[in-house]
């Protein structure tokens, strides 16, 4: 048996099951052993019946009395059978699985998992989870042990699916090419198990400290194989030729000085530092982090300048429409005419996509006109890189392979720490660029229905001390298939009550 071989090696996986395990993305043996559990349902206390609670989920072993089907005067069914096990004897109830009576009889030993009704007056056991003791053999996969639940799809049930991965395991060492990925030094630097020992306590483990262990091993290992990953393609960068940037500090204080703002000590930095990657022979990759308000945009401006004047284009991708256009309105601000800047949504019209631009700002639209609108990109600024799509970003990767790499400018206003930075941006250089002091700090205050009468006297003190606020809303115009607060319908309210303000 090998990884790589097809899932229907594995009994029991005919065609029907191959192409349910399809919708779940697992084809080989090697993807249905690395389909890891999403939780775990702990039934491991073994109890006598008369030890079973209304608070806590127990497992008893015990045979079947009596089973029966009874029809309800609502057209339902409900299963009632009579267990015991020597000590005493309880009333199982299930709801609604008349098939039941096939697989249970009277006479069979049976493991039951669940807690006594909380409204019966005698006790009664309701909607265990069963399993039938077969010969004797009371190590079950499902019930009596801490069990692994996946994620699923029409088709496949939990049990079917905790089988089928229990076979592999059981047969784990009849898989030839599994071999242990990392060093034994490394095993025993950092006191990891072994691959094997990994895999088999993720999936069926005796208790919760081999979950953590199996845990803590394969996460190590997916970091590993992240870093060998990282460490490659910054190799690739170093060796890669980049597009050749003349920076002229006199162009670049004199647009810094046409400003009508100051420059923040760490727009400098960053500015400066990006400056500093077009001196390098290889392509720049930096991640500018700031919040909303701290001037990235500023930032970018800087980083397009000495592009520009090398005569080479800038392409700036943002995620929407709106902030594309917001985009151009302020580099139209800091360059006026002194560039030909273009605006490229899906809106603009066909000409305006066959235009030749320096600077092109627009949305994913700018894409399916590349080959047009492109012919000689310098650098490639990307707006939240995160909220554009995989396909969407495989497009933007294209222009990393060119004979002369362009550089590559990320902004993000999402708060990242800069280890995880590194990690999800792979080999970027990044800076973090704070708020000006002078901002206003805002706060945002989510308000309980119960509490609302109160925000209304919060928000009255609030403005009359010369504050502002921004009331937001869900949803513009009433929607049925949405429960939310409608601008529309509650914009007259709001009037009504601060009709005192603007």
């Amino acid at each position: 048996m090998l990884l790589k071989d097809s899932v229907d090696k594995i009994p029991l996986i005919g065609n029907k099951y191959v192409e349910l395990l399809l919708k779940l993305e697992i084809t080989s043996i090697e993807e249905l052993l690395y389909y890891f559990p999403r939780s775990y349902t702990d039934t491991s206390v073994i109890v006598n019946i008369n030890e079973l609670s209304r608070s806590e989920v127990k497992t008893t072993i015990a045979t079947i009395e009596e089973i029966s089907n009874i029809r309800t005067k609502n057209r339902k069914s409900l299963q009632k059978g009579i267990i015991t096990d020597g000590s005493d004897s309880i009333e199982v109830i299930w709801f609604n699985q008349p098939f039941l009576t096939r697989n249970l009889k009277p006479g069979m030993e049976v493991m039951l998992a669940g807690k006594l009704s909380d409204s019966s007056i005698k006790p009664q056991l309701v909607a265990p989870q069963y399993e039938v003791i077969r010969d004797g053999d009371k190590n079950s996969i499902h019930l009596g042990r801490i069990s692994p639940n996946y994620p699923l799809t029409k088709g496949i049930t939990a049990k079917w699916l905790r089988s089928r991965i229990h076979y592999i395991i059981d047969n784990i060492n009849q898989i030839e090419d599994l071999d242990e990925s990392l060093p034994d030094w490394m095993l025993e630097k950092y006191n990891l198990t072994d691959i094997i020992d990994a895999l088999e306590c993720i999936h069926f483990p005796e208790n919760t400290e081999e979950i953590a262990k199996s845990r803590r091993r394969l996460g190590f290992e997916e970091l590993v194989e992240i870093q060998i990953k990282l460490i490659n393609e910054h190799t690739k960068r170093l060796e890669s030729k980049a597009v050749k940037v003349s920076v002229h500090d006199n162009s670049i204080n004199e647009f810094i000085s046409s400003l009508p703002f100051e420059l923040t000590s760490t727009q400098k930095i960053a500015y400066q530092e990006i400056h500093s990657d077009y001196s390098a022979p290889y392509p720049m990759k930096r991640l500018i982090q700031g919040d909303v308000g701290s001037g990235k945009t500023i930032v970018a401006a800087l980083a397009a300048l000495p592009v520009l004047e090398s005569s080479k284009q800038v392409v700036l991708l943002a995620p929407t429409a709106v902030l594309a256009e917001q985009h151009f309105e302020s580099f139209l601000k800091y360059f006026g005419d002194k560039f030909k800047i273009g605006l490229i949504t899906s809106q603009s019209s066909a000409k305006e996509k066959k235009e030749h631009y320096d600077l092109v700002i627009g949305t994913h639209a700018i894409l399916h006109h590349k080959d047009t609108l492109l012919d000689s990109l310098g650098l490639l600024i990307v707006d939240e890189e995160h909220r554009f799509g995989v396909k969407q970003r495989r497009e933007l990767g294209y222009y990393e392979n060119h004979i002369d790499s362009p550089h590559i400018l990320h902004l993000t206003a999402t708060p990242i720490p800069r280890t995880l930075a590194l990690t999800l941006f792979g080999n970027f250089d990044v800076s973090v660029i704070e708020k000006p002091s002078q901002r206003v700090t805002v706060a945002t205050s989510v308000v309980p229905e119960d509490k609302r009468e109160d925000s209304y006297a919060w928000i009255r003190n609030l403005v009359n001390q010369g504050g502002q606020v921004f009331w937001i809303f869900p949803l513009i115009d009433e929607n049925e298939e949405m429960n939310a607060n409608a601008l529309e319908e509650k914009f007259p309210v709001i009037k009504k009550i601060f009709k005192e303000f603007n």
